[in-house]
């Protein structure tokens, strides 16, 4: 009777001790993921549904590493995503559609831009930067109210607000 009772100890001291190692780890494991130690950096989440609202606008753009000026607060250039893979919207003289889609870690494509056939005095520069640019995107997120696509190399970016209050 001794030595079972000595091994039922023996059992309830080892999973005490297994039941305290748990949670220390779960309690370790927490907490937020933080960049690599060689200097690499975190990509912010980037969820596609977060690309569903009624419409987003250009605030920037930029187009092979220049700069393409796009007035402040401006409303004419515009894209809206549907769930069903279509994107569409204004490039500030035409109204254009694509097709687009998304993947993991923020990846993101779209098709070939098709737009009506408008000539405007104004605009034409910017709209023609907007339709190149979103042909070279290959990521995006959003954060802070914006939407942010890019291409891999950095060099061309589009920044897009959500609608005014």
């Amino acid at each position: 009777m001794y030595k079972k009772l000595t091994s039922i100890k023996g059992l309830v001291g080892a999973a005490f001790f297994l039941l305290i190692a748990m949670v220390v780890l779960v309690g370790c494991a927490g907490g937020t993921v933080q960049p690599a130690a060689s200097g690499g950096t975190s990509v912010p989440a980037a969820d596609p549904q977060r690309l569903m609202i009624p419409r987003w606008f250009l605030s920037s753009l930029t187009l092979d590493g220049q700069a393409v000026a796009v007035a402040e607060d401006q409303q004419a250039v515009t894209i809206q995503f549907t769930e069903d893979g279509n994107a569409n919207g204004t490039g500030g003289c035409n109204d254009f559609g694509t097709t687009f889609s998304t993947g993991p870690a923020g990846k993101m494509a779209f098709g070939p831009v098709a737009a009506t056939k408008m000539a405007c005095a104004e605009g034409m520069e910017l709209e023609n930067a907007l339709f190149q640019a979103l042909s070279k995107v290959e990521r995006f997120n959003t954060e802070d109210f914006q939407l942010v696509m890019s291409s891999a190399d950095g060099k061309t970016s589009l920044t897009f607000r959500m609608p005014p209050k």
